[in-house]
């Protein structure tokens, strides 16, 4: 099933390079790790890939699988709607933690623009 895993992936995915993502897959094995393994690398402060800039992405059809792969691909499925839901989680920290980067930052240029930031905190800015 890692070529089914793949496609998955994939589909999920598609700024991340198919090399990268067979990496990972091959790496981790299961399909719940190697996608939380991809949310994550997708908010690293370096890239350990360059991102594609196209590709062409088919729907799966999970009743489709499962009908010739049996229960195997079904518990495929339980693990991507598992991981689509730590992704959401994963998703909102990441908007809020830079919401709040946004929100000093905009507190930092009008106290600059006001002076009302005193001379040490200016050293260290």
């Amino acid at each position: 099933m890692f070529w089914f895993s793949v496609e998955i992936l994939k589909h999920e995915f598609p700024k991340i390079p198919v090399h990268y993502i067979d990496r990972v897959q091959a790496e981790k094995t299961h399909l719940y790790a190697s996608y939380m393994t991809l949310v994550q690398t997708q908010y690293a402060p370096k890239l350990p890939y360059t991102p594609a800039t196209w590709r062409s992405v088919r729907e799966i059809d999970f009743s489709l699988i499962t009908q010739k792969y049996g229960p195997t691909a079904a518990s495929l499925e339980t693990e991507l709607a598992a991981a689509g839901r730590a992704r959401t989680k994963i998703e909102a920290e990441h908007r809020k933690k830079a919401a709040r980067t946004r929100e000093e930052e905009a507190n930092i240029e009008r106290s600059k623009a006001t002076g009302a930031t005193s001379e040490w905190y200016d050293q260290y800015i």
